[in-house]
């Protein structure tokens, strides 16, 4: 049975309205912001267009680091090489188009490209290492271990490579959805184990010398009976601290399991489709309707929510400096703070075109993508 991915949410569908992503009338709109005093001072310092984004294409295309490097790879197959200070390194066309997240070990990227084919290459230049050809689809980023580079497939394949020559080592094979959101989470490696995320709830530890499953435990159950009921993508990134791993779902929960034997230690009811965050002991994660929430990592206690960005299809939280920050539809920055949820700044960065790739950090310098394209840099000071 074929997979489809079905475009539900506001990274997959952003060409009717980007004030109502669905394009329907039954979604509300973006909650207006109450008002509130600035405890930041955000500055944009530069803006640099790195392609066409995402637009139309419905997908993340979520950029990577490396050092001082921001990689970034558009819907079109244009994978460019920026500074943190905004000066272009070079840019290389792959004409079949990007289709999954960035990733980068220092020295090489990875990517999948729209037919299916990962590749390999080196970051100074993008000259090709090797390619191969996947099963299906791939949207989440490879993974690089010290001798692999491993996938994850819409059709539920994980595949494992030999680093420097490309050739499969093993591959292991997990029943997909019908239906699953325009997102994917990328394989966590952690030690010899490879943690997987799947588009029906599951995780599944892999042992990455053969691809040996280690153990299998449901993060969410699918509920209803139409098949979009039952969607419960792992999209978010999981996150390993000690021997805890966390998982998020779509229409499901917040998970921590134990990462050696699987079992499963709390949960939160939430629907999560953004990636989730880890900091001193606490877990962020933003509800589908723009909820922050905030549980604490040792038990799941939910420590505070932030309602106020309710509709506004925020991004991931990225922490910089102890705060969190989360792009939204309308294209702004929001800094909220990590100990309370209180909004201390907010930074209009693109007029009407979404940020739906979680902000990141290069060089202690805040920056953020839209789906046009346009690569920002920001940076911020307490507010006097």
């Amino acid at each position: 049975m074929k997979k489809l991915s079905l475009a539900l949410l506001p990274f997959l569908l952003m060409s009717c309205s980007m004030f109502n992503p669905y394009g329907t009338n039954n979604i509300p709109e973006p909650a207006v912001v109450p008002h509130f005093a600035p405890q930041l001072t955000p500055h944009l310092l530069w803006q640099k267009t790195v392609g066409v984004g995402s637009a139309g294409a419905y997908l993340r295309l979520a950029p990577t680091v490396s050092g001082s490097t921001i990689y970034t790879m558009d819907q079109k197959g244009l994978l460019s090489a920026t500074t943190s200070e905004g000066v272009s390194l070079w840019q290389i066309n792959y004409p079949a188009g990007g289709k999954s997240d960035l990733a980068s070990d220092g020295q090489s990227l990875a990517f999948v490209d729209a037919k299916a084919t990962l590749h390999v290459v080196s970051s100074d230049h993008a000259h090709s290492l090797w390619t191969a050809h996947l099963s299906d689809q791939a949207l989440a980023a490879p993974t690089f271990t010290e001798n692999l580079v491993i996938t994850k497939t819409i059709d539920g394949n994980v595949s494992a490579f030999d680093r420097k020559t490309g050739n499969t080592l093993w591959q292991y094979e997990h029943d997909a959805s019908l239906l699953s959101l325009r997102a994917s989470s990328p394989v966590l490696v952690v030690g010899s184990v490879a943690y997987v995320g799947f588009a029906d709830g599951a995780v599944v530890a892999l042992n990455i010398a053969n691809g040996e499953v280690l153990w299998s435990e449901q993060a969410a159950e699918p509920q209803g009976f139409l098949e979009v009921q039952r969607m419960v993508d792992i999209d978010a990134h999981l996150i390993a601290s000690g021997n805890r791993l966390y998982a998020a779902t779509y229409q499901g929960q917040v998970t921590a399991f134990d990462r050696i034997t699987g079992k499963i230690i709390w949960q939160q009811e939430n629907s999560v489709y953004a990636d989730i965050a880890l900091q001193q002991g606490v877990v962020y994660a933003v509800n589908a309707d723009g909820t922050l929430n905030a549980y604490a990592a040792e038990n799941g206690h939910l420590l505070w929510q932030q309602k106020a960005l309710s509709w506004h299809f925020l991004t991931g939280p990225a922490l910089s400096q102890n705060h969190l920050v989360v792009g939204d539809v309308q294209g702004d920055l929001y800094f909220i703070n990590a100990t309370d949820g209180a909004l201390l700044a907010q930074l209009p960065v693109y007029k009407k075109s979404a940020i739906i790739t979680r902000p990141f950090v290069v060089n202690n310098l805040l920056c953020a993508i839209d789906v046009k394209g346009s690569l920002t840099a920001v940076s911020y000071t307490q507010a006097t």
